[in-house]
């Protein structure tokens, strides 16, 4: 059992709850890794005024996908 699905399946409302809370749906998880990405290249020094910023976020969450082996599965 992952540690994740111990609070999920908690006896406690509660718990159970707030877990959930933080799962993200399907539909929205690139647009998450993306913004996640893009907060912490701006937290490092970079700005969006950059000609390759753009460029370096996509690739970052290219490669993001790519060491997530369950990413294509986990999409369905």
């Amino acid at each position: 059992m992952r540690g994740d699905e111990k609070y999920l399946n908690s006896e406690y409302p509660s718990v159970r709850e707030k877990m959930e809370s933080l799962i993200v749906p399907v539909e929205y998880r690139e647009a998450v890794l993306e913004k996640v990405v893009r907060t912490m290249l701006i937290l490092n020094g970079w700005s969006e005024d950059y000609p390759e910023f753009d460029e370096t976020v996509q690739r970052l969450v290219t490669e993001a996908k790519r060491f997530d082996k369950n990413w294509e599965t986990s999409q369905q």
